[in-house]
């Protein structure tokens, strides 16, 4: 308290103490890939890295409408031996560019394991082009496509998988499935399948996961599975059992037992 009666005020002093030979914090431009941060996959100069060859990979935001149309319109007169000048244009821009350099590095002809989950599909384009590396899976043994919020991709056809996951989806049936004679695991966990209708087309399926799908909740549940598919030897993680193939049917009758 001051003579006059007043408040004095005290300067306040805050010390601090770094560490010999350290920074008080970490700068990202410090970091190893601190010159490539603003960059995406495929601008990459000197990138190496195939799409079979990454983990998780992801659909891309499309272009702009603008080049959408343009990339139309430049499609549908390939068959003319001379281009406008729209079309000279637009190909020496940075999308095509960009569009050709991505092509010569998404070699999904040739991927053998393919993981493409959780790809947050929510504009038009990217379901289209999700679609178009869907059906060029020609050599894809194993694929996976959970939580997607796929409903029909019976268009799809995949010759050699065996191994198929789409886990918490919205397929409701087996005829929304893709065309796959050498399937041998499904997981179809977490979607809406209420029937077992056309799943005897998968012929050497060995092991199926329904869980939480409606049909599991049905009583004869797993004896119209094995019905279906004789040579499965696991349903929902528990191998065939002697009571899924002689399954007795509750008898119906219009008494009532108290005990």
């Amino acid at each position: 308290m001051a003579s006059g009666g007043g408040v004095a005020t005290v300067p306040a002093i805050i010390v601090s103490q770094t560490r010999k030979g350290s920074a008080p914090f970490i700068n990202h431009s410090e970091l190893p890939s601190a010159h490539c941060k603003y960059d995406v996959w495929h601008e990459l100069k000197d990138n190496e890295i195939h799409a079979k060859e990454l983990k998780n990979p992801r659909v891309r935001k499309g272009p702009s409408q603008s080049d959408r149309s343009s990339d139309s319109d430049s499609s549908s007169s390939s068959d003319s031996d001379v281009e406008s000048a729209s079309e000279k244009k637009h190909k020496s821009g940075k999308w095509w560019k960009r569009k050709n350099y991505r092509d010569s590095h998404e070699n999904w002809k040739e991927a053998t394991l393919v993981n493409l989950s959780y790809q947050n599909l929510g504009d038009d384009y990217q379901r289209h082009d999700f679609m178009k590396v869907l059906k060029v899976l020609k050599s894809c043994e194993e694929l996976h496509i959970g939580c997607n919020e796929l409903r029909d991709i019976s268009s799809v056809s995949l010759p050699v998988c065996r191994n198929l996951n789409m886990t918490s989806n919205h397929v409701s049936t087996f005829n929304d499935l893709p065309k796959a004679s050498k399937l041998e695991h499904l997981n179809m966990t977490e979607n809406d399948i209420s029937s077992v209708d056309g799943l005897e087309r998968f012929k050497r399926l060995k092991t199926l996961d329904l869980v939480r799908n409606p049909v599991s909740y049905t009583f004869d549940y797993r004896a119209h599975v094995f019905s279906k598919l004789p040579q499965l030897q696991v349903l929902d993680g528990i191998p065939k059992m002697e009571s899924d193939e002689n399954f007795d049917y509750p008898q119906t009758n219009n008494s009532c037992v108290v005990s």
